[in-house]
């Protein structure tokens, strides 16, 4: 009767395993480069907000390059992309002001 019990966790596993593999397949590879008036923009925050339920948030911080990678919290490998939908494309970057005072 252990031998039955051992080989269905087995089987469970390999089923739930498979489902989770095409979790990522979902989801394509996005990258870009933001610059902001002719000039790379460094440390900026781009994210893109699904507009309707075929979408997932994914989002992405530039480098010094102005090089983003965006990836998604539902995707279980991080820079994995977006799945393919229509998004709003946000990009912000705060600056520390210094008040002289």
């Amino acid at each position: 009767m252990k031998k039955y019990a051992g080989i269905g966790v087995c089987l469970l596993l390999l089923v739930t395993m498979h489902g989770c593999g095409s979790v990522d397949a979902e989801f394509r590879p996005v990258s870009g480069i933001v610059t902001y008036d002719g000039t790379l923009l460094e440390g900026a925050s781009v994210a893109f907000v699904p507009v309707d339920n075929s979408g997932v948030a994914a989002t992405g911080t530039t480098d010094a390059t102005g090089k983003y990678t965006l990836t998604s919290t539902t995707a279980k490998k991080f820079g994995t992309g977006a799945k393919p939908g229509k998004y709003l494309v946000k990009i912000s970057k705060t600056e520390a002001s210094v008040n002289p005072d």
